[in-house]
């Protein structure tokens, strides 16, 4: 699991079957010391994240394919939202 901020959304024109329906987000992971970590990362985004808002994502594979089956290609998804964020974007 790793921190990351969401840069905005991702349109595919084609998705893998298991993918149909879902959102595609671009996130930027943040390390340890609050840096940004690295290249951002394309991910499935099941809770609807806003721009800006920190999600917690993980790179588990076995996660992903249980959330959206066996023969899915994905690898990162959106697992969590950081609470904090929620009075930043105007939700209670």
């Amino acid at each position: 699991m790793q921190l990351a901020v969401v840069l905005g959304r991702a349109v595919a024109p084609a998705k893998h079957e298991t993918m149909q329906g879902s959102r595609l987000l671009v996130v930027q992971p943040i390390g340890p010391t609050g840096r940004m970590d690295g290249d951002p990362h394309l991910v499935v985004d099941p809770l609807g994240a806003s721009v800006g808002q920190t999600a917690i994502i993980s790179s588990d594979g076995r996660f992903a394919q249980e959330s959206l089956g066996k023969t899915t290609p994905v690898r990162f998804m959106v697992i969590g939202l950081d609470d904090k964020d929620r009075a930043v974007h105007g939700e209670h």
